[in-house]
């Protein structure tokens, strides 16, 4: 996704400083990143398919020295996650 979408996606969901932002399935994590930017000291759970999408994505983070953000193992449809806590 580029830059543009991405501000268009991130402007239409309101995502304020301190939310908690979900992002379903976080994959390469542009999304992850540009929503963690925007929350400030709140989080980003970043919901991955596999171990090894969640090891690359944590690698990304690691390197843009991006903290507040969550990350599980899961799918769309399989939230690890209890109902309304996002």
């Amino acid at each position: 996704m580029d830059a543009a979408a991405l501000d268009r996606v991130l402007e239409h969901a309101a995502i304020r400083v301190g939310e908690t932002v979900l992002d379903v399935p976080a994959r390469a994590g542009s999304l992850t990143f540009a929503a963690h930017e925007r929350v400030g000291d709140g989080w980003v759970i970043a919901v991955v398919p596999s171990v090894s999408h969640l090891e690359d994505l944590r690698r990304a983070a690691r390197d843009a020295g991006a903290p507040g953000i969550q990350y599980l193992l899961g799918e769309a449809d399989v939230l690890p996650l209890p109902d309304a806590s996002v």
